[in-house]
């Protein structure tokens, strides 16, 4: 069994209602209270996306 939980500097892929906003960015902050955003570098585009509504997010590489 793999990894139970997203870490900050893992590799993942994240969409929000359904529609893609990365299909490759590294986890650069977790969310850790009501009001707090996921914060990822898109390893693409270079450009750091702020996400503090509900989205989905999958692992693609454990970090370093």
């Amino acid at each position: 069994m793999g990894k139970l939980k997203i870490e900050e500097g893992d590799v993942v892929w994240v969409t929000q209602m359904g529609q893609p906003l990365c299909m490759k960015a590294r986890v650069v902050w977790i969310p850790c209270a009501t009001g707090d955003s996921w914060i990822f570098q898109d390893l693409i585009t270079e450009r750091v996306i702020y996400v503090s509504d509900g989205c989905t997010v999958g692992l693609i590489q454990e970090g370093e």
